[in-house]
């Protein structure tokens, strides 16, 4: 399943050069999900399971080193990226409706909805 917020996310771990840029890569698509998931009409059930998988699986909650590093991203792909956007897509199947409209697989996708209703731009 095509996801373009995880797409891109193992995207930028593939042409990432050094570790810091792995790790930074990371923090700011976790920054991106936590804004999501701390919204009072995400699923109790997903958010839990979600900061699980960045406490266990997640780069930038220690020091990066060659093995962390190796073990967080096996051929060129984020293992926290893959299994948030499992996450994501059992989310989306359930068709939750919310005052923004109904959650989507895509993290980007839903904080601008979000984002636009609260505005009232929607």
């Amino acid at each position: 399943m095509s996801n373009l917020f995880f797409d891109e996310w193992d995207r930028e771990v593939r042409e990432a050069k050094i570790p810091v840029d792995q790790k930074e890569i990371e923090e700011i698509r976790v920054h991106e999900i936590n804004l999501v998931t701390g919204d009072r009409e995400f699923p109790d059930e997903a958010r839990e399971l979600i900061q699980c998988l960045i406490a266990v699986l997640g780069i930038s909650v220690y020091r990066p080193t060659p093995m962390s590093l190796q073990s967080a991203t096996t051929g060129g792909y984020s293992r926290l990226a893959r299994e948030l956007r499992a996450v994501f897509a059992e989310v989306a199947t359930t068709r939750i409706e919310t005052r923004f409209g109904v959650l989507t697989d895509n993290p980007c996708e839903i904080l601008a909805l979000r984002d636009a209703h609260d505005r009232g731009t929607v």
